[in-house]
Formats: C-alpha cells, sequence, structure tokens
C-alpha cells in the first residue's frame, strides 16, 4: 500500500553512554549484520568509522545471537571486555565495551588486601579440607579395617574346628545369632535352621530344660560352665560332646549372650581309654618294654625295665640302644637281627645282657617296627622276657637227663652223643677211637654189707679217679650200675697205657666213711681206625672184652680189635 520511512540519527542509539558508567575509554556502538558501523561512541567522541574489530564481531554474532569477548581497537590500541547482543527482528547488532584497565581498577586497588584475605581464606579452607579429608580418610580406614574385621570373625567362626553358637539374651530372648558349621556337624542342626530360634525350638524337651538350668545359674553367677553331655546326633547315635559355655556382657555389665563351644569327643575319648589302657599295660606288665625312635634312641622304658635289668630310665632315654649300658654283648649278632628287623619288621631271639650289678641275665627279646603313614620306620619296641629261670630249669633238666645223678659225670644218653661225635670226627681226620667198659669188681658186697650210701660214694671216688686217668678231652661216665664207660682218641698203645693206669688206680683201697674198701676193675676196650665201626658194634664189642676179662680173674683190661687195617702203635 506504500512506504513509511522513519529517519533515527545514529546518535539515538548511543546516548544511554553515560549512564552505563563504562568510564572514559567504554564504548559503546550499533553495527549492522553486513558490517557497517551504524553508530559509535568511544569515550566522548562519536564515529562511523571503521577500526577493524567488526570482522571479530560478526564472526561471532553468526554463530550466536549474543556473547563476551576480549578485542584490542585498532584506532586507539585499548584492550577492551566486549559484549554484544544481535536485536531481534533487526538487522543490528549492539555492542558495549569496557576498558580492562578501567573494569579492573577497583580489583587492582585493592588486590593487596584481595590477596591476603584470600590467602588466608585459603589456608583456612586448606586446613579445614585437610582436617576433613584425614577424618574422612581415617573413617574410611577404620570402616575398611571394621569390615576385614567383620569378614575376619565372621571366616575364622565358620572355620573354627569347634561348634560355636552364640544366644542374645536380652534383644532376642535366647534366640541364637551365632550357629557354624563345627557345631552344625557336631549337633546335627544346621545354621538355618538354628539361628534365629529358642533352645525350646531346636531341642528335646528335657534337653531344653537342662539348659534352661543352666541359663538361670549362669545369669545369677556368670561363670564358664564345663561339661562333658551325651547326645543323640541325627545320623550318628550317641555321641559325647564337650561343652564350655561362657558369658558376654554387655555395656551395663549384664549378660547379654552366652556362648557355647560344643566338640564331639567320642573318638578322641575312646582313644584316651585305649592310650590310658595302653599306658596301664606297659607299666604293669612283668616284661621289660624298651621303645626307641626311627634311630634307635631310647624314648621310653618302663617300669619292669629297671626292674629286671637294675638301670634307671634316666640312664636310658636319649642314648642309642646299642651305646646304652644295657648295649648288647654280642655286636655282630645284634647287628644280623637289626637287619631282619628292619626287613620283616619283627624278629625274636634269646640273647644275653648284663644287670647293673654285673650278674648275667638271660633274656627272650621280641622286636617289632611302628612304621609312619609314609612306610618309614618311625619307632622300635622291644619286649624282654627274663628266661633266667627258664635257662636254669632248662640247664638241670639237660642235667639229669645227660648226667648221673649220683658220680656228676655224663650218663650213658650223652656218653652215646659223643661216641657219635667222636667217631664222625675220626671219619674226618682218620684218628683212632676207642671205647672202654670198666666194671668195679665186688661192688655188690660194698652194697649189701656197708649199705647203699657208702656204695654211692665209692662211685663217685671212683668216677674221680677215672677222670684223673685220661685227658680233658677224652670222656668218661657212669654207664649204669657199678659200670663205667671211658672214650679215649688215640693209638692203641695210648689207650693200653690208659686201661694200665685204671687198673693201677682202682687197685689202691678206698677209705670211705672209716671204712676201708679193696676193690678192682675189669675193663674191656674196643677200637677201630677212622671211624670205621659203628658206635653200637664198638660198644659191644667193648661189652664183650669187659666179659672177657672178668672171666679171666678181673683187675685187667682186654682189647677187642676189629679193623679193616692195623691199627697205628
Amino acid at each position: 500500500a506504500g512506504i513509511v520511512i522513519i529517519s533515527v540519527t545514529p546518535n539515538f542509539f548511543t546516548r544511554f553512554y553515560d549512564e552505563a558508567g563504562l568510564g572514559l575509554q567504554g564504548t559503546v556502538g550499533v553495527f549492522g549484520t553486513d558490517g557497517i558501523v551504524r553508530s559509535r561512541r568511544v569515550g566522548s567522541e562519536f564515529t562511523v568509522e571503521s577500526d577493524g574489530s567488526e570482522t571479530a564481531l560478526l564472526a561471532r554474532a553468526a554463530s550466536s545471537s549474543s556473547g563476551i569477548y576480549d578485542a584490542k581497537s585498532g584506532a586507539d590500541g585499548i584492550e577492551r571486555q566486549m559484549a554484544f547482543k544481535k536485536m531481534l527482528d533487526y538487522p543490528l547488532i549492539v555492542t558495549v565495551g569496557q576498558s580492562q584497565d578501567e573494569a579492573f581498577a577497583t580489583l587492582y586497588r585493592a588486590r593487596k588486601r584481595y590477596w591476603w584475605t584470600a590467602g588466608v581464606a585459603a589456608l583456612v579452607i586448606f586446613i579445614f579440607f585437610a582436617v576433613v579429608t584425614a577424618l574422612a580418610v581415617r573413617l574410611q580406614r577404620n570402616r575398611s579395617e571394621l569390615k576385614l574385621q567383620q569378614n575376619f570373625l565372621r571366616a575364622l567362626v565358620e572355620n573354627l574346628p569347634t561348634g560355636l553358637a552364640v544366644r542374645d539374651m536380652q534383644g532376642e530372648s535366647g534366640r541364637y545369632v551365632v550357629w557354624n558349621e563345627a557345631n552344625a556337624a557336631a549337633l546335627g542342626v544346621s545354621p538355618e535352621r538354628a539361628i534365629g530360634h529358642t533352645v525350646e525350638e531346636l531341642m528335646e524337651p528335657e534337653v531344653a530344660a537342662q539348659v534352661a538350668k543352666l541359663d538361670m545359674s549362669m545369669l545369677e553367677s556368670p561363670m564358664v560352665q564345663d561339661r562333658v553331655e551325651m547326645k543323640v546326633v541325627p545320623g550318628r547315635g550317641r555321641r559325647l560332646i564337650h561343652v564350655v559355655r561362657a558369658p558376654i556382657f554387655g555395656p551395663d555389665g549384664d549378660v547379654q549372650y552366652i556362648m557355647a563351644s560344643s566338640a564331639d569327643v567320642t573318638d578322641e575319648r575312646r582313644h584316651t581309654d585305649q592310650l590310658q589302657l595302653a599306658s596301664k599295660v606297659f607299666e604293669t606288665t612283668a616284661d621289660g618294654i624298651v621303645v626307641t625312635d626311627g634311630d634307635d634312641r631310647v624314648v621310653m622304658v618302663n617300669a619292669a625295665f629297671s626292674k629286671l635289668t637294675g638301670f634307671d630310665a634316666s640312664e636310658m632315654l636319649g642314648f642309642i640302644l646299642a651305646e646304652t649300658p644295657f648295649r648288647p654283648l654280642d655286636l655282630a649278632e645284634s647287628r644280623l637281627r637289626m637287619a631282619r628287623l628292619q626287613s620283616d619288621g619283627f624278629v625274636t631271639a634269646e640273647v644275653a645282657r648284663v644287670r647293673k650289678d654285673g650278674t648275667p641275665l638271660a633274656l627272650w627279646i621280641t622286636a617289632s617296627c611302628v612304621r609312619d603313614d609314609a612306610g618309614q620306620i618311625s619307632n622300635y619296641v622291644r619286649v624282654f622276657t627274663d628266661i633266667s629261670l627258664l635257662k636254669a630249669t632248662q640247664e638241670k633238666l639237660e642235667q639229669l637227663a645227660s648226667f648221673d645223678s649220683v658220680t656228676g659225670l655224663p650218663n650213658r644218653r650223652l656218653l652215646q652223643d659223643r661216641l657219635d661225635q667222636a667217631l664222625r670226627s675220626a671219619r674226618r681226620t682218620g684218628a683212632s677211637v676207642a671205647v672202654m667198659f670198666i666194671d668195679l669188681d665186688g661192688f655188690k658186697r660194698v652194697n649189701d654189707t656197708l649199705g647203699h650210701d657208702v656204695g654211692d660214694r665209692l662211685l663217685r671216688e671212683v668216677g674221680l679217679r677215672l677222670q684223673a686217668c685220661v685227658r680233658a678231652s677224652d670222656s668218661s661216665g657212669r654207664w649204669g650200675g657199678d659200670e663205667f664207660a671211658l672214650i679215649v682218641e688215640g693209638a692203641i698203645a695210648d689207650v693200653k697205657l690208659v686201661g694200665t693206669r685204671i687198673v693201677a688206680t682202682l687197685a689202691r683201697p678206698f677209705s670211705i666213711a672209716g671204712h676201708e674198701i679193696q676193690t678192682g676193675g675189669s675193663i674191656g676196650i674196643a677200637l677201630c681206625a677212622a671211624g670205621s665201626a659203628e658206635a653200637s658194634v664198638l660198644l659191644n664189642n667193648a661189652d664183650l672184652a669187659m666179659f672177657r676179662a672178668k672171666r679171666n680173674g678181673g683187675a685187667r683190661f682186654e682189647v677187642h680189635v676189629d679193623l679193616p687195617q692195623p691199627l697205628p702203635e
């Protein structure tokens, strides 16, 4: 319909300069979006001239409708802080600027005071934050340590080898707040079922009544309660449970918790009973027992050993057995027994030892090895049985079986054994062997007139004279009745010399019990070379020769020679 043109002087847009308080070097300007200065006032002067700052302004206005930036005028070289804003619905940009020197003049004047104030404030703030930080770090550390302790205590409780249960006696009215796995294994109740429940809810009525009685006693007199109880554990039967109950006090000194530690001691009690029984057997047995370690060093002896040998435990403990006063007499035999013991694990033998007082001791040893789980020998156990009386009895029996009770000389059985040995030796060496039978002349008359006591004494005296007629290597003995026998090794001349000596010694009178007794001997001699004859043949020949000597008047000897070759003179 038409065009309306309104003209406005550019100064109109800069009249607010004085009211704005921009200082002597401030600036206000209006710019077109085409970059042409519409109006600009710098200080008290107006201008529309370009100073080169429009380029930077247009660049910022292109991307933003308002903003703040620092700029240096190309006309006067003053650095200013600029602000701009695009006018809505108009292609104009309004700028306002203030010299940085004027903008910060007040700040510069108060800068020293500001610095002091800021420094003090910063220091206070630093100290405050340092204290707060230290407290926070300490609190965090304490929280971490507390958490670690809680985790540690929780893990400790759960991994204790003994059962642990804790009941709250105040707030939770006797309900369990702790129940570890070991307690579950000992009592057969899981933690899930136990925690949060009372004794009455978990145990049989009689057990709950007994626990209530113990609780009352502890609350009245807080003391540790130590008991061994028999309980029926599900799936395990009757078990011995060792229970230790203790109070845990609260801040006011009252019993706040009751802690109970439970351990199944059934196997331990059985093992203890076995050990006590073994200990009693060890100490009360009549046999001496010596226990050594894997190095054969003595670790234990029983009372019977000390009584048997005379050696106290202090003289044995800590020493290798072979180096103790009770050491073996035959070291070579001892080493062989030790080798068998280590290889077989068991050995028995008859051994000789000496008591502390020096008297001989005959023992029967039973030794065995104790091995560990790896199969290595950990201990040696030796049991020594005194067989001295048995040996003495055995020797006495052997004496009775092999020696004549009247004269103490070898009897017929022992003489036959010695003859067999002599013949076996002769077969090896080629020596000659002779058997001499001696029959006393007139012995029956002595028994009939003077009695058997005198007769026995006469036999003993005859035995002594016969022993004096032969060498120590020869054997003499009583064959039976009034007959004696001798086994002599040597040539025929030596045997005849022995026969002559015997005839002479028996011809001398015997003085017994005030009686002069005259007797003599008829002697039969049988010889063989190199053991060529059997013992029975040789004995029979000697008997025949003896009867021949008796028929020929007695007090003489006759020789029966049955040889495959001539006897050496």
